[in-house]
């Protein structure tokens, strides 16, 4: 993954935000729209509107990591505890992350103490990335019409020409929401409550 400058916002945060006694973050931005960078793709209205759909259809809330561990890195000790209450805020989703007991006694330390500390001294240094498995890329055309990179031709998948021509940047979709990770270098936001977007500090994981 390419590496990008970032630029750091103070973020103004509500009493109400960080509950020490609860292990709750809440309004933490999972996604919002814009580019996707070192990735080549943008996300827009209809992906954040999509993420949120998905993350409502899991009852028993989308679960958060440590880090984005790799394939060939065993993610069970770096259970974190579940977003919950995710939501539609103007162009962002947000989400309530519930910070489970287990994560006090992870095979690497109190990730929930840490975490709950880290978020009260210095929220902007961190956020949340979503993990999702992507659909079909496309751009849109002058009249704001979906021009897909493949079409069907016959019963095959080629290449769409049309794609080629059309201006514009490429949008990434969403077919599957598969969980949501605090990480150093957020992905697909700026900062872990921050409601201004911030272009220079932006990224997706993406796992197929």
């Amino acid at each position: 993954m390419s590496k990008w400058s970032k630029t750091y916002f103070k973020a103004k945060i509500n009493s109400d935000q960080i509950d020490i006694e609860e292990g709750i973050l809440r309004d933490v931005v999972m996604c919002q729209v814009g580019p996707a960078k070192g990735h080549g793709v943008h996300l827009e209205q209809e992906f954040i509107e999509q993420t949120v759909n998905l993350g409502q259809e899991q009852p028993q809330g989308l679960k958060a990591r440590f880090g984005h561990p790799m394939m060939s890195t065993e993610a069970l000790g770096t259970g974190l505890g579940r977003f919950h209450n995710v939501r539609l805020r103007g162009n962002q989703a947000i989400g309530d992350l519930h910070l489970a007991e287990y994560s006090q006694s992870s095979p690497e330390g109190d990730l929930r103490t840490y975490i709950l500390e880290r978020a009260q001294e210095d929220p902007d240094s961190f956020g949340s990335s979503i993990v999702f498995i992507p659909g079909e890329k496309y751009k849109r055309n002058e009249n704001g019409e979906k021009v897909y990179r493949f079409k069907e031709v016959e019963g095959e998948r080629v290449f769409n020409k049309e794609f080629r021509n059309t201006k514009g940047p490429v949008f990434d979709s969403i077919t599957q929401l598969l969980g949501c990770d605090l990480v150093d270098e957020p992905a697909a936001t700026n900062s872990l409550f921050h409601s201004k977007f911030n272009s220079h500090a932006f990224a997706v994981q993406i796992e197929t």
